[in-house]
């Protein structure tokens, strides 16, 4: 690879970082509430509005109510109820490989959580398996080796470090993949569209950007 080519792979890896961030910052400022539970069993409830939600340890039931809602079991068996808006299960903190499946409602890792109306999931650093429903869905990998499966919906995946393999299924996904992961991505059915690296291996996607 040239020194001009890498300097692009440097200056895209460096403006997905950037924007993940400012999104997150722009995310934290906008929550009505921050509630942070105990290490004993705790029923944490949210506003009508965006809440930021955190069980600790214990057995947790997290109730979004209303916005779009970031829910963090944490250690233990959870509860994770969003609501109607697009509510996210956080596993970010999971040290061990994360299993979340929307469509069945489930999530195992640290613990065996329930997931009731939650549209989106981002794992941890092991190596995860995300598995999205028939909803508009954001997946979001982070480290380790992922698999990210979107199923139907117009859905948003980000694939991180190490070799990724993502299948967004049908309908007009948007697949980001991070500089150096070398994802292999099978965007599917529908008008498809992937943030790409050299070394992605790319298959079904309509619109490619590097």
């Amino acid at each position: 690879m040239s020194h001009r080519a890498g300097g692009a792979s440097l200056r895209r890896a460096l403006a997905l970082a950037v924007g993940v961030v400012l999104a997150l910052l722009i995310a934290a400022s906008a929550f009505a509430a921050i509630k942070v539970g105990s290490p004993k069993n705790d029923r944490i409830v949210g506003t009508p509005k965006q809440d930021d939600l955190r069980g600790l340890e214990g057995d947790d039931r997290l109730i979004g109510r209303g916005g779009n809602d970031l829910l963090i079991g944490g250690p233990g068996s959870d509860v994770l109820r969003g609501g109607r808006r697009h509510d996210q299960a956080d596993y970010r903190d999971v040290g061990d490989d994360v299993l979340v499946d929307l469509r069945r409602g489930v999530a195992i890792g640290g613990g065996r959580d329930e997931l009731v109306s939650v549209r989106s999931a981002s794992g941890g650093p092991g190596d995860d398996a995300l598995r999205g429903n028939r909803q508009d869905n954001t997946l979001i990998g982070h480290g380790g080796r992922d698999r990210l499966v979107g199923r139907g919906g117009r859905d948003h995946i980000v694939a991180f470090e190490g070799r990724d393999v993502v299948r967004a299924g049908p309908g007009r996904d948007h697949v980001s993949s991070a500089s150096g992961s070398r994802t292999a991505v099978d965007c599917g059915p529908g008008f498809d569209s992937v943030s790409a690296e050299r070394g992605d291996r790319l298959e079904n996607c309509e619109r490619v950007t590097r």
